[in-house]
């Protein structure tokens, strides 16, 4: 016998359409996925963009001939570790619609270290990362966080000597638990967020 579809019924596979819409998982290798070269980057981006959209484990760029990661864009979430270390690269365009990393643990880092040509960080649509490290960028001249609004649990920023600028969140008031900026020797400006602990306290110096 066939039953007529109710309107439960319609919900519960839109609900599920959406499910397998928005969230397929992108292959990896060895529990990650590993890109080391332009090479290796402009592969992957060929093979699944349009077909994926979270990486279910880590994700790590490296690599000083990789200097374009735009490709990138259809990935919005890194369940555990973001590394990006030892590129070419001047942006992190590629990673402007990520809103999410190191959702499984939380002593999993989003990590930026070593990229002797980075000038520009902006990942507006970042929201939820509890260990963010972005360090020993010698270009590195502005940091832009400017979706955070889950708690961080530790933030660290330091030896990037050409910094000027550092907004975290919104405007909104933030909860972290550690927080380390320190050997940025052109950095005036902390913006975008009041501390939990001091809420009338929007750091700006």
């Amino acid at each position: 016998m066939i039953f007529p579809m109710t309107i439960f019924d319609t919900i519960i596979l839109f609900l599920a359409s959406l499910t397998l819409g928005f969230a397929q998982q992108c292959p990896n290798t060895d529990s990650r996925i590993t890109l080391n070269s332009q090479a290796a980057v402009d592969t992957y981006v060929a093979n699944n963009a349009g077909t994926c959209n979270f990486a279910q484990n880590s994700l790590v760029i490296t690599g000083s001939d990789i200097v374009d990661i735009s490709g990138l864009s259809f990935i919005t979430a890194v369940n555990e570790e973001l590394l990006v270390t030892n590129t070419g690269l001047t942006t992190l365009d590629g990673l402007q619609n990520i809103t999410a990393v190191g959702t499984s643990f939380s002593f999993l880092n989003f990590t930026v270290e070593n990229n002797p040509n980075l000038i520009t960080i902006s990942l507006p649509s970042l929201s939820d990362a509890e260990t963010i490290k972005i360090e020993n960028c010698p270009q590195l001249q502005s940091i832009t966080l400017s979706g955070l609004s889950v708690p961080i649990q530790t933030l660290v920023v330091t030896s990037n000597t050409a910094l000027q600028t550092l907004t975290i969140g919104n405007g909104g008031t933030l909860t972290i638990t550690s927080f380390t900026v320190r050997d940025n020797s052109m950095l005036t400006t902390i913006t975008g967020f009041k501390l939990a602990d001091f809420p009338t306290l929007n750091p700006s110096f």
